[in-house]
């Protein structure tokens, strides 16, 4: 008898799961279909993604077919301890008293995958987790002890039910982190902030209260105050400041890298630092447009897979509700690991646990005498979903903007005086930049407090005493403004050369000797690399120079990735290739995505480049009638809104010879 009734409350379990899982299916159409058509423009891997995304998908299935399992025990165990009395009204009521508890927690703390539905916008305003948890579990306490003072169940059962309920509720439970034991020494611990404008820090005068802990560190640190990418793009920000080098000399020229051209042309300053003793780790939390392989030279390297699975469903992120709202944890990250620590599916991102699992790294790091570990959080990049309780900052969640938790898709049109004039783009610009900017600031809000979780694991070891901390961004983000040259839909980066928010970065140095001062001289992400070598006292000969000595006059070398026609002048140079997804491909054994290699010569013939020297910001443009040429006093115009190429002839003559070659150098 005992077996049948669990035979029949595990099919109850697995029905109840496969409910929810075919809700989910049906409310992720848009993004599976989006999936398949990442790299669809490259018919030879079609059938190959088309594979990996029905194979993820059944793989959630499964899961879920799990999970109404593990359910169908709890609710027999329930049935155990309230009785068997009308068996299957007591089977409906718990399944409408967990789904219930399941949908509204998780619309409160992950609301991207809800905005489907009604009671979404009054929750994410109004409603908490814990103030959910009482509520729900209040009910089911109460309605749990009326029927077991009925039944009068013994103390065992009721103990074996406490069990399994601890259990499912600490399945996503995160463990608190080791702290670190000082080592001998010296280090090296560069932490990148993706996408992090210094103008959005209270440091550099911001009028919001956006990073109290980052400003108290950057009060103790040497801060550069103009610090540029070389290029506004992940992947090839991070080869330059691992190489020392610009993208024309690493060969590294947009996001991703081309099949069997992972490493860089130069050496990585991991090399070096292997060779001296010196151990290298990696840690990053979205792996889809930069990351690591062993050839980099770093012996530990910790990222989300690098795959199609985790590329493609990420732009569009599909509703697995019910496995979030239970398993969004180390359980359900080791079930699924492309979720693990990938912020890549920002919509159900803990930053939060990802720098705990930094801070458990760095006190791995630190059981060798030496360590270089570079951490890349990348909280701030698109997509840019914010869950709780973030969006409870600076208004996000009283928006009322169809994407109110995420950034909209980039894209563009210039002002052409005819069809689109300036005053039809500053409407648009208006319409959607203020809600931007609040996005962009609750994801400062969610940086800053995985910073103090790094930083005070830090101070708790001692490391302090012994460390190099850079902390630095690889890029930051261009936000509408006045006068714009395009449409603005959403913060965006790497596309064209205007605006010095997207070009300069955060550089700050902290450690044992060095002065907390204010620096102005003109600094590049290539300074990085030299900076590390001097620090540990290798030899170094870059093109960038170490900040450990003054930089004195220099030029500064940056240019775009790929782009699209909305952001170019009618006579700028074209692709041949329209969609910017036509750029990728897919390796049919690793199922990493690359870039294709026949559009890097398009790429570069295509890249808008610029040189800046003291006040200077000098842009050049390719035109099909040749190249045009664009001054700019960046410091008094940072916009780029008044060109004064003509008032100036000989500065312009100056920085033109020194710019480098277009072609890049053969590998």
């Amino acid at each position: 008898m005992a077996s049948s009734r669990l035979r029949i409350d595990l099919v109850w379990g697995v029905l109840w799961l496969a409910a929810l899982f075919a809700l989910d299916v049906a409310t992720s159409r848009r993004a599976i279909g989006s999936a398949f058509a990442k790299v669809r423009h490259d018919p030879s891997v079609t059938d190959i993604v088309e594979h990996e995304i029905t194979l993820f998908v059944v793989q959630m299935g499964a899961i879920y077919v799990a999970m109404g399992l593990v359910a169908g025990v709890v609710l027999h165990q329930v049935l155990r301890v309230r009785g068997p009395r009308w068996a299957w009204l007591q089977r409906v009521s718990f399944v409408l008293w967990a789904s219930g508890w399941l949908w509204v927690e998780g619309a409160v703390t992950t609301p991207r995958l809800y905005h489907h539905f009604w009671h979404h916008a009054w929750l994410v305003r109004h409603a908490s987790p814990l103030g959910i948890d009482l509520v729900f579990g209040g009910l089911g306490f109460a309605w749990l002890a009326w029927g077991a003072w009925r039944h009068r169940p013994r103390w065992r059962e009721v103990g074996v039910l406490g069990a399994m309920l601890l259990a499912v509720g600490l399945a996503d439970a995160q463990l608190p982190a080791t702290t670190p034991q000082q080592n001998a020494g010296p280090n090296v611990l560069l932490v990148g902030l993706d996408a992090l404008r210094p103008d959005h820090m209270g440091f550099y005068g911001y009028e919001r209260d956006t990073t109290p802990r980052l400003d108290a560190w950057l009060q103790r640190s040497m801060t550069f105050e103009s610090t540029f990418t070389p290029l506004a793009r992940t992947w090839p920000a991070w080869v330059s400041l691992l190489t020392g080098e610009n993208p024309p000399v690493h060969g590294m020229r947009d996001s991703l890298p081309v099949p069997g051209e992972e490493r860089p042309a130069v050496p990585m300053v991991t090399e070096p630092l292997v060779q001296a003793g010196v151990h290298t780790r990696f840690l990053t939390d979205d792996s889809r447009f930069s990351y690591m392989v062993p050839a980099h030279d770093f012996e530990v390297i910790d990222q989300p897979p690098v795959n199609i699975r985790a590329f493609a469903p990420s732009r569009y992120q599909p509703h697995w509700r019910a496995f979030f709202g239970w398993l969004n944890g180390p359980l359900g990250w080791w079930l699924a690991d492309e979720y693990r620590h990938n912020q890549g599916f920002g919509g159900t991102y803990r930053s939060d646990a990802f720098a705990e699992h930094v801070v458990d790294e760095l006190a791995e790091a630190a059981e060798r005498d030496s360590f270089f570990m570079a951490v890349h959080i990348c909280t701030l990049h698109a997509p840019g979903d914010r869950p709780w309780p973030w969006y409870r900052e600076w208004g996000v969640a009283e928006s009322s903007k169809p994407f109110r938790f995420r950034y909209l898709s980039t894209g563009s049109k210039l002002a052409d005086g005819e069809q689109v004039t300036q005053a039809k783009l500053s409407r648009i610009g208006e319409r959607w930049s203020g809600h931007q900017r609040n996005l962009y600031d609750a994801g400062l809000a969610a940086v800053d407090d995985a910073w103090g979780r790094i930083e005070d694991a830090l101070v708790a070891s001692g490391l302090l005493e012994n460390t190099l901390v850079i902390v630095l961004s690889d890029h930051g983000e261009d936000f509408w403004h006045q006068g714009l040259r395009y449409k603005f839909r959403a913060p965006n980066h790497g596309f064209h050369p205007w605006g010095i928010g997207q070009h300069r970065v955060l550089m700050a140095l902290h450690g044992p000797g060095v002065p907390a001062e204010r620096r102005t001289e003109l600094a590049s992400l290539i300074d990085v690399a030299p900076t590390v070598l001097d620090w540990f006292g290798l030899p170094e000969s870059y093109e960038g120079a170490t900040l450990l000595e003054p930089l004195g006059d220099r030029v500064i070398y940056g240019e775009t990735g790929a782009s699209e026609r909305g952001y170019w002048h009618p006579e700028h140079r074209r692709y041949a290739f329209r969609n910017r997804n036509a750029r990728y491909t897919l390796d049919p054994e690793t199922k990493r995505v690359f870039q294709r290699s026949e559009v890097v010569p398009q790429l570069v013939a295509a890249k808008d480049r610029w040189l800046v020297q003291g006040d200077w910001w000098l842009v050049e443009l390719p035109l099909q009638s040749g190249p045009e040429t664009l001054l700019f006093r960046w410091r008094e115009d940072p916009e780029f809104d008044r060109d004064v190429a003509d008032e100036h002839p000989e500065v312009v003559e100056r920085l033109r010879g020194s710019m480098p070659a277009r072609t890049p150098p053969p590998r």
